[in-house]
């Protein structure tokens, strides 16, 4: 699997700064040289409070670890500033008992991954569009969010797909931002949990948490789309790009490729579909 490393560096005003990456050990014929760490990025997220360092990185990042799999020579230690990427024994400023061991090794113990609680895969916004399908619009964890463009029908009313590595019982759902409600969900010891939404009003951003647990763990998941009826490019403002989006595909059967532009959700992208965007025209989310 390789060594991995997670790390947080302060600047000279004491400014925290996180990364995580691999870590390398050459050898030339029979001497083996220093651990050296190669940094690939920024952790997920990372803090630093009353002593307290908290980095999350996603599994993926670090060798898509899964429960069950042993974490070997685990160890954390304290280092003043070293000399490139290289970290050296000599460099540790911890009080370890064991400060002189190897590098990376001192006080090191090997930890088994038993899971920390249900492993979100997606979540999705699905509409059924008329007798050519249901199409789903993903919507990222993370900004910038997914942007909802199809309508809601008078009721507002929206539906929210959470899947998972696997089955969860659904504990409770709410809008936490925005307007709309949770009016029903379906979906309880499955992967897959639907939370059905009504009252969403257009041009906002709304935030839906879904609580579900495995049971051992819970987990809190808060679900961000952006709601513009009409916005087919997902560029914030409904204008004239939609319009043409609409114009180029106009009499085609939607279809997983042009879904977006069938925002009257009938199955074809036709004139309905273009007044009701030149209908919303000059919209935009906040």
């Amino acid at each position: 699997m390789g060594q991995f490393y997670v790390g947080m560096v302060t600047n000279e005003a004491s400014q925290p700064s996180f990364d995580y990456g691999t870590v390398k050990t050459g050898v030339v014929g029979l001497v083996v040289g220093l651990p050296e760490t190669q940094p690939q990025g920024t952790p997920d997220a990372g803090s630093f409070s009353n002593g307290l360092i908290t980095i999350a990185v996603s599994k993926d990042k670090i060798g898509n670890v899964t429960t069950g799999d042993l974490l070997g020579d685990f160890s954390v230690r304290t280092y003043k500033t070293p000399e490139g990427n290289y970290v050296r024994s000599t460099d540790a400023i911890d009080t370890t008992g064991n400060a002189t061991a190897n590098d990376f090794t001192a006080n090191a113990a090997t930890y088994a991954v038993v899971g920390t609680g249900p492993e979100l895969n997606s979540v999705l916004s699905r509409k059924k569009h008329g007798t050519a399908g249901t199409f789903d619009l993903n919507l990222p964890r993370t900004a910038p969010f997914g942007i909802e463009p199809r309508t809601g029908g008078s009721t507002g009313a929206h539906k929210l797909v959470f899947t998972f590595a696997d089955p969860v019982a659904f504990v409770s759902a709410s809008v936490t931002k925005g307007t709309g409600t949770v009016s029903t969900y379906s979906g309880n010891g499955t992967p897959a949990i639907t939370l059905n939404l009504s009252g969403v009003t257009d041009m906002q951003t709304i935030e839906v948490t879904l609580s579900v647990s495995d049971g051992s763990h819970a987990l809190s998941i808060p679900a961000s789309m952006g709601v513009l009826a009409g916005d087919v490019t997902g560029d914030r403002v409904v204008n004239s790009t939609d319009q043409n989006s609409i114009n180029s595909k106009s009499g085609q059967i939607t279809k997983a490729t042009t879904y977006r532009a069938d925002v009257t959700i009938d199955g074809i992208i036709n004139g309905n579909d273009a007044s009701f965007v030149g209908n919303r025209s000059g919209n935009k989310l906040p």
